[in-house]
């Protein structure tokens, strides 16, 4: 569905700001998914402001996240000033249909609709 497509652009967005921005201003960014509020925000770790947090399209869920950072899995990621994440894994939305996306990160500094 459109909604679907348009939720997964928006994190995948998000995720290259995120890196785009780790790289130009030399802060590492943290993006925390959250299943529970459907939801996720973004941190500064150098200054520790918050931005978010951003929500999904109507009917569009939050599924999964399952990312993995020093063989701990969990629903954090973050993207380093030189470019790389912290860890890989995915996340994966869906709408009222069951239809799913999924968003695959990966520590190479990747990050792409599969």
């Amino acid at each position: 569905s459109q909604l679907l497509q348009a939720g997964s652009e928006q994190v995948l967005g998000q995720l290259r700001l995120a890196r785009q921005k780790a790289i130009g201003i030399q802060h590492d960014q943290r993006v925390t998914f959250s299943t529970a509020s459907n939801n996720y925000t973004v941190q500064d770790l150098t200054t520790n402001q918050n931005f978010g947090p951003f929500t999904f399209p109507k009917g569009i869920v939050l599924d999964s996240a399952t990312l993995i950072e020093g063989g701990v899995t969990g629903t954090t990621i973050a993207a380093r000033s030189d470019g790389r994440y912290t860890g890989s894994g995915e996340i994966v939305l869906m709408n009222g249909k069951g239809s799913r996306d999924t968003i695959s990160v990966q520590v190479s500094g990747l990050a792409l609709l599969r």
